[in-house]
């Protein structure tokens, strides 16, 4: 058997306008015209299962609205780039719009992340994220004990992968800024303290120590010239995790928007609203004729034993019984979720449900829950649901519609979105402005491209 193929290896991917397929680490394959005839068992295998990867996936609609960028901040020949944020799944969950806005103006490029291991599980379900490398700690980092030893190792391999771009996002950069200098990129960015180094005037801005945790990192791809892609958070729950989270709820008759759960526990003891007062929600919840399940880690279990004893109500114990994706299929199908300000508050941000969260020992203001930018309600398979930026832009985009309707829950309607609304909550504030000036002047505003007609 005989096919015609053209294969073309350079040093970084070819980049399309509409696709946006993660990038091989060092060589990209591209269709060509006018091929040669090739035994088919002459071909590596491996190279075309890249090719069909190439051809095969489809990019998100949306993503179209978030490509412009300032390529006098971030150049073109950018492919390879590592995003560092050595902290815990809750910190991990609020940067995924800022990691979604860097993938939409970056499409085809390599993307590692350099995290704790911990972040593995996460970065496997985000499609823009494309390979991690640990970190082994550092010495005044407080998220895990440093491992000395592997500094030097760990160090040498981020020189090896030769990255284009370092997006520090792992705070003020205090120590964090110095760290991502060594590990040998062509450019760095991120945030530098006030009255502290500034690796570079140009891609640094200085760390605003109030505001949302989400929007802080937007923030920063915006003044990098970057799109926002909406302020939702991603956790995506697979096939499986769905199957044996329902067998779970077979097995202790959960019955959708039946039950509560309650989550007392926190990683900071700061955080942990008193068992007792958890107890008295849940027996509450109890009268009011819903199921009560207490979750939690494993390792919780001597509070959660104190929780449960001050109770009078049965409760349901699935502390140590999900995994990750098992958990966010619970909590997306409960009633109400009430835990304190810790990483299962961000895991129902990002699957939506009600949720009442206690702000005990937390910096509120950081890490409140952001409400949905689109009050729309929208009809699926399990009924009315929120619709958010994305929703919304997708189904413009997917149909080619120039304005979609607003309905309430009794499908009243309410008015209509257009596209013009989209570009307003997408783009950067202020983006239709800067480009009016930029027709004029013929300039390219940060946060996008503008061209002068002759």
């Amino acid at each position: 058997m005989r096919i015609a193929i053209s294969v073309s290896l350079s040093p970084f991917p070819t980049r399309r306008f509409g696709q946006t397929p993660r990038a091989a680490a060092a060589w990209s394959a591209e269709l060509r015209p006018s091929p040669k005839l090739v035994p088919i068992e002459q071909i590596d295998t491996s190279l075309l299962a890249a090719i069909a990867r190439r051809i095969v996936r489809a990019p998100f609609h949306s993503r179209e609205l978030c490509r412009m960028r300032d390529e006098k901040l971030l150049p073109a020949y950018i492919e390879n780039i590592a995003v560092f944020r050595a902290l815990h799944l809750g910190d991990m969950l609020c940067a995924t719009p800022a990691l979604r806005a860097l993938r939409g103006a970056f499409p085809s490029a390599q993307i590692t992340l350099i995290g704790l291991p911990a972040a593995r599980d996460l970065v496997s379900r985000l499609d823009y994220i494309d390979d991690m490398l640990e970190f082994p700690g550092f010495p005044g980092l407080p998220e895990r004990a440093p491992d000395i030893q592997a500094l030097p190792e760990f160090l040498l391999s981020a020189q090896a992968k030769r990255f284009d771009l370092i997006v520090q996002m792992h705070g003020d950069g205090m120590l964090t800024n110095s760290l991502c200098a060594t590990m040998g990129a062509r450019l760095t960015a991120g945030f530098y303290p006030t009255g502290g180094w500034c690796p570079d005037a140009e891609r640094y801005t200085p760390w605003a120590p109030r505001g949302a945790e989400v929007r802080r990192w937007l923030r920063l791809m915006q003044f990098l010239g970057m799109a926002a892609c909406g302020e939702q958070l991603d956790l995506p729950v697979r096939a499986d995790e769905q199957r044996r989270y329902r067998e779970l709820a077979v097995v202790h008759g959960l019955q959708r928007h039946r039950y509560v759960c309650v989550h007392p526990g926190a990683r900071l003891p700061s955080r942990r609203w008193p068992a007792e007062r958890f107890a008295e929600i849940g027996d509450w919840l109890h009268e009011q004729g819903l199921s009560v399940v207490i979750t939690g880690r494993a390792d919780e279990r001597d509070m959660i034993a104190k929780m449960r004893s001050a109770m009078r109500a049965p409760a349901i114990d699935l502390v140590g019984a999900t995994d990750l994706g098992m958990f966010a299929a619970l909590i997306a199908e409960a009633r109400l979720l009430v835990s304190n300000d810790t990483a299962a508050s961000h895991i129902a941000a990002a699957t939506r449900p009600p949720r009442v969260v206690v702000g005990a020992g937390s910096d509120r203001e950081r890490w409140a829950q952001l409400p949905e930018r689109f009050p729309i309600y929208r009809t699926g398979p399990d009924g009315w649901a929120w619709s958010t930026d994305r929703d919304v832009a997708e189904r413009l985009a997917s149909y080619n519609m120039l304005a979609v309707g607003v309905a309430d829950r009794t499908g009243r309607l309410l008015g209509a979105i257009t596209v013009d609304d989209v570009l307003d909550r997408t783009l950067p504030t202020g983006w239709r402005q800067r480009r009016r000036v930029a027709a004029f002047t013929g300039t390219a505003p940060r946060g996008g491209v503008a061209s002068r007609s002759p």
